[in-house]
């Protein structure tokens, strides 16, 4: 697959200041890590790869029906079984390897990142689709691709639950997933704005194979 398809984001914990106290998975209250996040604080993040709800607020991404409707669109893909589809939940699991921001929503796209990613294909598991004679034999691919509501500069105390980017991600795993993987719905994070809202985190058109 073309390389200008996908770029591949490192881990890059968000910041969680002192102001929030409403936090996920609070980081340990070290020097160090005030000091990265004041450094972060209101850094424009990456533009998004997904369209935008109108209005682009917390509730109408969570009522944006094309999400839906482009995840059961594209929720096959040939010769691979679908474990989900237009799930509001990313995959957490312990064989998690990486995950790569598609420029579009493609599950093929994200199917072949994990085929060209060593330790991702290499667990990939074929079977006849419920045992049923002259059936394909399809692939359970460990892949999650879904749309996740993102700042779009890093949240501070001078720019609070900012404005949304929608961002498609491309997850791989080491071994098939299931639906029972998705569990992750999201978090908040950031100091709260004026209206005691932190920028949340949340999680749309989830397919998974």
């Amino acid at each position: 697959m073309p390389q200008d398809n996908y770029f591949v984001i490192p881990f890059q914990p968000y910041p969680r200041l002192a102001s929030s106290m409403k936090c996920i998975n609070l980081i340990p209250f070290v020097a160090g890590a005030v000091s990265a996040a004041v450094v972060r604080e209101c850094r424009p993040n990456p533009k998004g790869t997904a369209p935008e709800p109108s209005p682009n607020t917390l509730e109408g991404f969570k009522r944006y029906d094309y999400y839906r409707v482009l995840s059961e669109h594209h929720k096959t893909i040939p010769g691979y079984e679908a474990v989900m589809s237009s799930a509001e939940c990313a995959i957490a699991s312990p064989k998690y390897m990486m995950y790569v921001v598609l420029d579009k929503y493609d599950p093929k796209a994200c199917a072949d990142v994990c085929t060209s990613h060593s330790g991702c294909d290499a667990c990939k598991a074929t079977h006849t689709h419920h045992n049923i004679p002259n059936e394909p034999a399809h692939k359970l691919h460990p892949v999650n691709i879904y749309i996740q509501r993102e700042p779009s500069v890093e949240p501070g105390i001078s720019c609070p639950n900012p404005p949304a980017v929608a961002v498609t991600k491309c997850a791989l795993y080491s071994e098939p997933v299931t639906k029972n993987d998705c569990i992750n719905n999201g978090q908040e994070i950031g100091p709260l704005d004026s209206s005691d809202n932190p920028f949340k985190i949340i999680i749309r058109g989830s397919n998974g194979a």
